[in-house]
């Protein structure tokens, strides 16, 4: 009898196998095989930039929208934010606030809604994210003294939160979840040696922004002197007197005494401004310079109304020869609005209270020697 081959043997055995699955009900065999690998996952970077001048953080996936704020607008750029999904079931809205120039991330629809109601613009759905917590958490922090923009900052870093809670922010915890958290971008050299750049300007500005700040604190409101004050009226000054010529020592004595300290009266000035002028009345814009540049200031003589705009802004008095039938010489100081306070040495005759910059400018001397050191408006420094 032949032995029966393999192929038959294992014919046999299936059969006996399906038989015995008929036999306990089983009719249905299910294949099972290793599941196939995902494809990776898509992704998008978040860039974070800053804006010094508003203390405000800006995170956009645009790299058109960065490098626009780095070249264009000045801003600083930090690298990544965070990593996020190209897409997922939960959108995060961005929207702006015109009257405060900052701008606010949220994943909550209703919250959304209700900022657009109160006047914020929707700026469109900025990035995804996820709710779980098998990413890496997005962590918020509030600031309560922000007046304007830089009210939020969204990070990764735990330690960056940490530290703006203890300067006094308020911790939101987490706002939602990222795919990867943020790390420095130096890939495009162009832009981070413009974004270093922007940083050094800024920097530079706020040194002399804190210098003028110390300035204008340091220098105080004239004091008010009259011309026609009994106790120098009659003093001589030039071929006549203090009380009817003496309007230009009168007016620098009282920069000299409020602004500066400096303990003189215009007795004081008028005899000294006697010997640097040659003039029988009154005393030009040289003897201005040259008298106040002998009790230790400098002069500046103004070149154009902006100019003097932004000296009163800045803090600094200034003597203006302005024109009201004859030469006369008046104090200013403070702007408020593009006015300025007014101080006439003639008994507040001509001027009194708060005038238009631009209507003292508009009113320059006629008289020529008035003009000896040009425009005649000056910057006691």
């Amino acid at each position: 009898m032949k032995s029966k081959s393999p192929s038959s043997k294992l014919l046999l055995l299936v059969a006996a196998v399906f038989s015995a699955l008929l036999i306990l009900g089983i009719t249905t065999i299910t294949t099972v095989v290793a599941d196939e690998p995902s494809p990776a996952e898509k992704t998008v970077l978040v860039y974070r930039l800053y804006n010094p001048n508003s203390g405000e953080h800006f995170y956009t996936t645009s790299s058109a929208e960065r490098n626009s704020l780095v070249y264009n607008s000045k801003w600083e750029y930090e690298g990544i934010g965070w990593v996020a999904p190209e897409s997922s079931s939960v959108p995060v809205y961005r929207l702006y606030n015109k009257n405060a120039g900052d701008h606010f991330y949220t994943l909550d629809a209703n919250e959304k809604n209700s900022l657009v109601k109160k006047g914020w613009r929707y700026e469109g759905v900025n990035f995804y994210s996820y709710t779980d917590n098998k990413n890496v958490p997005l962590l918020r922090a509030y600031n309560p003294n922000a007046k304007k923009a830089g009210s939020h900052n969204y990070t990764t870093n735990s330690g960056e939160q940490n530290n703006l809670v203890k300067a006094g922010w308020k911790n939101e915890n987490i706002a939602w979840y990222a795919y990867g958290a943020g790390y420095q971008d130096n890939s495009d050299k162009g832009l981070v040696d413009q974004s270093n750049k922007n940083k050094a300007d800024w920097e530079q500005q706020k040194k002399l922004s804190d210098e003028l700040a110390r300035i204008k604190a340091a220098i105080g409101k004239p004091v008010y002197y009259s011309q026609l004050d009994p106790r120098w009226s009659g003093v001589r000054f030039n071929a006549s007197t203090v009380g009817p010529t003496g309007c230009v020592p009168t007016s620098l004595a009282m920069i000299l005494k409020g602004s500066y300290g400096l303990n003189v009266t215009p007795i004081d000035v008028a005899r000294r401004m006697d010997g640097y002028s040659g003039w029988a009345f009154g005393a030009s814009g040289k003897d201005i310079i040259a008298t106040a540049k002998s009790y230790g200031r400098s002069v500046e003589v103004v070149t154009s109304q902006q100019v003097a705009e932004q000296r009163l802004k800045e803090g600094y008095p200034l003597i203006w020869l302005v024109n009201v039938g004859i030469g006369h010489a008046v104090v200013s100081f403070g702007d408020s609005g593009g006015r300025t306070e007014v101080l006439d040495p003639y008994g507040r005759k001509f001027f009194n209270g708060w005038y238009s910059i631009s209507y003292l400018w508009s009113i320059p001397s006629r008289e020529t020697m008035d003009w000896d050191a040009g425009r005649p408006v000056f910057v006691i420094k």
